[in-house]
């Protein structure tokens, strides 16, 4: 719901003030749109850190929240994208199916997954900030998560200008590595938590 409704409609207002300001197209989808939309999903986990530390029990935590945040989020940007594509509003060309489908392709099929992998580095964030017992882990980790979430997000928009090409390349050689490193470190941060709770029930 958070990333849904409340992270969407923020983003919105945000990168509107970024667009009144005089911002250029390339620098908002550069610039603006990651670092407004991480922010926004991100209040989530931070919110989280501040009123209901006890939800948070480590860093496969802040995955599972930030990940869900991303879901909700990419649910409603996509639903705004398809219906730009189709009714030609999105600047790209006349419309119709043919848009539609390469919208849904490359948003739905191709990459389902971009929003709930970009936050989850703000996850990891917040979950070393819960576990550590250091004043500064637990104020540098958001930070350095949400700056890693918004680079990731930046080199994920900036692909999509130079053409197909150089997008299949970023995607390739980083974001599908990268997202396979998440997805292996959570399940290793599973079986971990796992054993440990173990033990200590059987205790």
């Amino acid at each position: 719901l958070w990333g849904a409704f409340v992270a969407t409609a923020a983003a919105l207002v945000f990168q509107g003030i970024g667009a009144a300001g005089g911002a250029s197209d390339l620098a908002a989808l550069r610039w603006i749109a990651p670092a407004t939309e991480e922010a926004t999903k991100g209040a989530f986990l931070i919110l989280l850190l501040w009123w209901r530390r006890h939800e948070l029990d480590g860093v496969l935590d802040g995955i599972v929240y930030a990940g869900m945040v991303g879901v909700g989020f990419a649910f409603t940007e996509n639903i705004l994208y398809l219906a730009a594509a189709y009714n030609g509003t999105d600047g790209l060309g006349p419309g119709g199916t043919g848009a539609l489908t390469t919208v849904f392709i490359m948003r739905c099929l191709v990459s389902p997954f971009a929003h709930s992998f970009f936050t989850a580095f703000i996850g990891i964030g917040a979950g070393l900030a819960i576990s550590s017992r250091s004043s500064l882990v637990r104020v540098l980790a958001p930070i350095g998560g949400y700056v890693v979430a918004v680079l990731l997000h930046s080199a994920w928009n900036s692909a999509t200008v130079y053409g197909f090409s150089h997008f299949l390349f970023v995607y390739v050689t980083l974001m599908f590595p990268a997202f396979l490193s998440v997805v292996a470190f959570a399940i290793y941060r599973h079986r971990a938590e796992r054993r440990l709770l173990t033990e200590a029930l059987l205790d």
